[in-house]
């Protein structure tokens, strides 16, 4: 693999994004004017060769560009997705929104919608990028699941 580096706030931004907060609360909370964080979060984008927010997160943790959340055993009980979820989920690794996980599955968009929305819950996630984080926190994704790789 490809080791790529990262500036210090490249990381910060995704880190934050990874939290679920959005770019322009990311620059924020890091004091820095919000197209400032827009440009750090797009160079990390193009960096890791992503488009997608979620699929930003899901690389930056597998190129290990950022550290890797610590794994949260949340209530000691396994979570276990749901098939469609599971498509969800690993389209979500791609970048893909809910237009393109409906093309991409043969479903409505509000299907595909409502199936993510799901997931996050279940997940306890706020956003695309946050269900990655809680997803390789729970242990659904990580490097040992070659199958989700994007």
């Amino acid at each position: 693999m490809t080791t790529v580096r990262l500036g210090r706030r490249e990381r910060e931004m995704i880190l934050l994004r990874a939290d679920g907060l959005t770019v322009p609360e990311s620059a924020d909370t890091l004091g820095i004017m919000r197209n400032t964080g827009a440009s750090h979060y797009n160079a990390a984008k193009s960096k890791l060769g992503v488009s997608g927010g979620s699929a930003l997160i899901h690389e930056a943790y597998m190129a290990e560009a950022v550290d890797r959340p610590e794994p949260d055993p949340g209530d000691g009980i396994p979570v276990c997705l749901h098939d469609e979820e599971h498509q969800v989920l690993i389209l979500m690794t791609k970048g893909l929104d809910a237009t393109e996980m409906a093309t991409a599955l043969g479903w409505s968009v509000y299907r595909a919608r409502k199936t993510a929305r799901h997931l996050m819950a279940t997940l306890g996630a706020k956003n695309a990028s946050h269900t990655i984080k809680r997803a390789w926190q729970l242990g659904l994704l990580g490097p040992e699941k070659s199958h989700v790789r994007t």
